[in-house]
């Protein structure tokens, strides 16, 4: 049912995860309304949202439930059914920042070495770890330390 949508996000250069999570929200919401997707309004959305909201999903989850059935919708529907409902609103996160001498305690007791250096380089250079993790020994420039 939702292959063409499969379709487009790849072309559009979604993730794969955003895909797979695209058709799970949009597969789940048809189960709940029980209906064709033709037959969908603003009422049965609000209703789907409503109750992720009452089974107590976090405020991302159903800000992803919202993006992919407005994805679908308003793509491949051609209909307009977003324009009054809104995005759940999203706590900020505030960091978690470790002292510098938690960092240092946490780089002397870790032994392995390849553990070690992603510690440091991940406190040192400020990057997220899906970041550093993809870091290639090319791209560093011992001598100007960057």
């Amino acid at each position: 049912m939702f292959e063409n949508m499969e379709k487009e996000l790849k072309l559009r250069g979604y993730s794969d995860k955003t895909i797979k999570n695209y058709k799970f929200y949009n597969k789940k919401f048809i189960e709940y309304i029980k209906k064709s997707p033709r037959d969908t309004n603003k009422d049965d959305i609000k209703e789907y949202l409503n109750y992720l909201i009452d089974n107590k999903a976090k405020p991302r989850t159903i800000n992803m439930a919202y993006s992919a059935l407005k994805f679908y919708y308003s793509v491949f529907m051609n209909k307009q059914l977003f324009k009054r409902i809104k995005r759940c609103k999203i706590e900020k996160d505030i960091p978690f920042v470790l002292s510098r001498d938690e960092i240092i305690a946490m780089i002397n007791c870790t032994k392995n070495i390849k553990h070690k250096l992603l510690i440091e380089l991940l406190y040192s250079s400020g990057t997220r770890i899906e970041e550093t993790v993809k870091i290639k020994v090319q791209y560093i420039d011992f001598e100007q330390k960057l």
